[in-house]
């Protein structure tokens, strides 16, 4: 659990999927697909990519700052599947 301080500083990613998740199964869990994201919450990359692989091994395809995903956001019209 993180304090309301830690909180504050925690800054969102957004992880996304290989083309090939849009028609077979993602071999972990039922949500992860092409056209969605999982948002993870992290101080930085470092470790927002950590609790990615940690959740997902490497089953992903990017890993996106919340600046740099505003420009692709549209190319994933399913949205937010779930959060890490």
């Amino acid at each position: 659990m993180f304090t309301a301080s830690e909180r504050e500083k925690m800054n969102d990613f957004f992880v996304t999927f290989g083309q090939k998740y849009r028609t077979q199964p993602h071999p972990l869990q039922n949500y992860p697909h092409a056209d969605g994201w999982l948002l993870v919450k992290g101080v930085d990359m470092t470790e927002a990519r950590a609790k990615t692989f940690q959740e997902l091994g490497q089953f992903w395809s990017n890993i996106y700052s919340e600046a740099d995903f505003k420009k692709n956001k549209h190319y994933y019209p399913k949205g937010e599947l779930h959060r890490i």
